[in-house]
């Protein structure tokens, strides 16, 4: 378990890890993919079990039709007081945002603790698609 904790952890740092909003926008952009963009924060309780638990068993899939990134926002202040701003984001964490092929925010986002289950039914209403929940 904690090996495929750590295994998972070190690739979806290794492939998708921007030092700016500007760099994750401009990746986006050049791979024609829609993007997937979560707010976090090392300090953030319910961020590491969503990663854990939602984001990473369904990092392969997911990364079929999205470039996928997570965003720390004390990193990136910036962007994420402007999603803030806009108000598009109500600074809770943490926080999912999906954006067109072109790097401009598309849908609604989803934060707080969320579980796979639930994640998985979002992401297929707002896709229309069957990801498989898993048994309880």
């Amino acid at each position: 378990m904690y090996v495929f904790i750590l295994a998972a952890c070190c690739l979806l740092n290794q492939l998708n890890e921007p030092t700016s909003y500007n760099e994750a926008r401009q990746w986006i952009e050049s791979t024609g993919q829609r993007g997937l963009i979560i707010f976090s924060a090392n300090w953030c309780k319910p961020c590491q079990p969503f990663k854990d638990n939602v984001i990473f068993p369904l990092y392969h899939i997911l990364n079929q039709a999205h470039v996928i990134y997570v965003l720390d926002i004390d990193k990136e202040r910036p962007w994420a007081m402007a999603y803030y701003n806009a108000k598009l984001w109500d600074g809770r964490l943490p926080a999912v945002f999906f954006l067109t092929p072109g790097g401009r925010y598309i849908h609604g986002y989803k934060h707080g603790a969320m579980s796979y289950n639930q994640f998985v039914e979002w992401y297929n209403s707002l896709y229309n698609t069957q990801l498989q929940k898993k048994e309880e």
